[in-house]
C-alpha cells in the first residue's frame, strides 16, 4: 500500500503543472494546476472527476491568455486538454502497475 501511495504522490506532482508548450505564446504562459492526488484514474468517477478538472482548468488559462478569435480560444482549449490527456495517460499507467 505504501509503494502504491509513494508512486500516486510522485505521479501526481508530474501531472499537477502542465507546461502547454504547443500554444503559441506559451512563453509567458503559467502552468496549468490541476490537482489530482484524491482521484482513481483507473474508475470511471475518477477520470470523470479529471476531466472536469480539466475543463475548468482549460476554460480558465484560455480565459487568461485572452485569445482574440474563436480560432485561438479553440486551439488553446484544445492544446490544454491534449496535455492534461497525455500526462494522465502515463498517471494511470503508474496507477494500474503499482496495483
Amino acid at each position: 500500500m505504501s509503494k502504491l501511495m509513494n508512486l500516486t504522490a510522485a505521479a501526481s506532482l508530474l501531472l499537477a503543472a502542465l507546461p502547454l508548450l504547443a500554444l503559441t505564446n506559451a512563453a509567458h504562459a503559467a502552468p496549468v494546476v490541476i490537482p489530482v492526488g484524491d482521484l482513481n484514474l483507473s474508475s470511471a468517477d475518477g477520470r470523470q472527476a479529471l476531466s472536469r478538472r480539466t475543463e475548468a482548468a482549460a476554460q480558465d488559462f484560455c480565459r487568461q491568455e485572452r485569445s482574440t478569435t474563436l480560432t485561438e480560444r479553440q486551439s488553446c482549449l484544445s492544446a490544454v486538454r491534449a496535455e492534461a490527456a497525455d500526462k494522465a495517460d502515463g498517471l494511470r499507467q503508474t496507477q494500474v502497475a503499482a496495483r
